[in-house]
């Protein structure tokens, strides 16, 4: 592994899957706020024929694009992995999105339990956002709160809907947040 790159296992339940996973990272992406682009790679252990670059940051958006992959390269990581290669600076964002995307998709894998509802996956605030400046209606996030997503009362254009999910499994009153806060 190139000392850029980070590797993310693909779990056995989601290798049936390989070759479709770095256009479901896409997705997931895009669904979460991001920019992202495609971009033909070169040939070697790939699994799909192109690259996808996401923008970690809108304020640095040259210096935040970083590159996600899907491959089968024995010789670099003998288990079929997602990997990643960004600037020291936005590695770890780009892990944690990446890390989120497998094991939310490997979640929405498993059957549902027995006489179970359905799991719902809940994103995990990677930021904290203060809503003071807009009002009572948008959630106050703090890092690694669960933010679990809702259907929207109003369209409204670069924000989410949804509310917090604490500990205990109480939830907060429903409100907007930015997409991007939360994957």
């Amino acid at each position: 592994m190139l000392p850029q790159h980070v590797d993310v296992n693909v779990p056995e339940r989601l290798q049936g899957r390989l070759g479709h996973l770095l256009k479901d990272f896409e997705v997931f992406a895009q669904r979460r706020g991001f920019v992202t682009k495609r971009a033909g790679k070169e040939p070697g252990g790939h699994v799909t024929p192109f690259w996808v670059y996401v923008r970690l940051d809108e304020r640095a958006p040259s210096r935040s694009l970083v590159q996600f992959g899907e491959t089968r390269h024995d010789e670099v990581n003998a288990v079929p992995h997602l990997w990643t290669r960004a600037k020291e600076a936005y590695r770890g964002k780009a892990l944690s999105l990446l890390r989120a995307f497998v094991a939310n998709a490997e979640m929405a894998a498993l059957p549902p339990p027995p006489h179970r509802p359905v799991p719902v996956p809940y994103k995990t605030c990677v930021a904290a956002f203060d809503p003071t400046e807009y009002g009572a209606e948008y959630l106050k996030l703090s890092e690694r709160d669960f933010v679990e997503e809702l259907d929207a009362p109003t369209a409204a254009e670069g924000w989410a809907f949804g509310r917090i999910v604490y500990a205990d499994g109480g939830r907060s009153e429903p409100g907007w947040c930015p997409p991007a806060f939360a994957w």
